[in-house]
This record gives structure tokens, C-alpha cells and sequence, in this order.
């Protein structure tokens, strides 16, 4: 969150969605593994809000979109990741030889 409110760039935007993703996805698994771990919704008979179907339960689709989607926003992380990286190797690649700050000066004699 620092370097989004510091810069605001593209990247950092990208970045900032991808761990919102990678938060979310988090939370949707650690709410199946709770509730099937303490018995919180129905797993076989009638279709219930999270999982549907009676001899092989399925998740709801609406819950399963919204975790592919959660899915998806992790990539942008990867891509702002990549994008920060070639923004510094681009700064520092880009300086010539006689630009950069030398030991003895820029005065030469």
C-alpha cells in the first residue's frame, strides 16, 4: 500500500489488485476448509447455499466465479511485479557511461 499511495503508477495498481485477489482467494479457501472441517453447511440431500448436487457435492457457481476471479487477480501481481523490475533495470540500464558520477570528479584537468 506504501508504494501505491507514494507513486500511483500502473504497476503498483496491478499489484495492489493482485494481492486484493490473492487475499480474497485466501479467505474463500479458509472458508471451505473451516466450514467442512466443523460441519457448518450441508454436504449431501438438499442444495444448500455453498454446495449443491447430493452423491458428488459442487460448489455454488456464483461462489466458484468469484473464486476464479480471485484466481485471475493474483496473475496481475506477477505482471506488476514485472513491471516494477523493468522499470528499475530500465532506469539504471538506461544511463551512459558519461553521465554517470564519477570517483575523481567531472572537472577533468
Amino acid at each position: 500500500m506504501w508504494i501505491f499511495v507514494r507513486t500511483r503508477g500502473v504497476a503498483e495498481l496491478l499489484l495492489m489488485t493482485g494481492v486484493i485477489g490473492l487475499l480474497g482467494g485466501t479467505l474463500h479457501h479458509c472458508f471451505i476448509s473451516f466450514g467442512m472441517t466443523y460441519h457448518w453447511f450441508k454436504m449431501v440431500g438438499t442444495d444448500g447455499w455453498v454446495f449443491r448436487g447430493s452423491f458428488e457435492p459442487q460448489e455454488n457457481p456464483v461462489l466458484l466465479f468469484i473464486s476464479y476471479g480471485f484466481r485471475i487477480m493474483v496473475v496481475l501481481a506477477y505482471v506488476g511485479i514485472f513491471l516494477l523490475a523493468a522499470r528499475l533495470v530500465r532506469k539504471h540500464l538506461s544511463l551512459r557511461l558519461s553521465e554517470r558520477p564519477t570517483a575523481l570528479g567531472s572537472h577533468s584537468r
